[in-house]
Formats: structure tokens, sequence, C-alpha cells
């Protein structure tokens, strides 16, 4: 991936939007080991990505392309007594 993502930035690719980074070119054992889509985001800030485009890359962007954003049934929610999934930003630092 820091491959891709250098050459992507090296075109001066600056519509990122068509972009997103998948979580199953790699091993169950291996997600555990190193994680899924957080990986992912570290991999990519570390080849010169930014942090907000990353995030993007495993977000939105996947979610538009299978169409997941349609509607408001597909939104997502937090209310009380739910389990929210959102994570703090700060888990890029590690």
């Amino acid at each position: 991936m820091p491959e891709i993502i250098g050459g992507l930035l090296q075109r001066g690719l600056s519509d990122w939007s068509q972009v997103a980074f998948a979580t199953d070119d790699r091993s169950a054992s291996d997600t555990l080991r190193m994680g899924a889509t957080d990986h992912n985001v570290r991999l990519a800030v570390q080849s010169g990505l930014s942090p907000e485009i990353a995030i993007q890359c495993v977000t939105i962007n996947p979610a538009r392309h299978m169409r997941l954003t349609l509607g408001r049934q597909h939104r997502a929610r937090t209310l009380r007594g739910y389990r929210a999934s959102r994570r703090r930003g700060d888990a890029l630092d590690r």
C-alpha cells in the first residue's frame, strides 16, 4: 500500500473520493496482530497521506461505493443505551 499511495501522491492526485482501502488483503490472524482499518489509516499516514483523507478512504468512500449512503435508513446514529463503534482520533498516534 505505501508504494500505491506514494505513487498517487507523486502524480498529484487531488480527489481521493474514489479511493478506498480494503481489509480483505490479509488473514484473520494478521488482522488480529496488525489491526484492520486502523492499520490501513496508520500506514497511509506514514506514506504521506493526510489523516483526514486516510480516514475518508476507510469510511465514506467505501460506503459510497457500496451505495450505503442513500436514504435515511442507512445513516448511522448514536442513541442513549446503545454502544457506538466510533473511536477517538488519537488511535493514529499508535
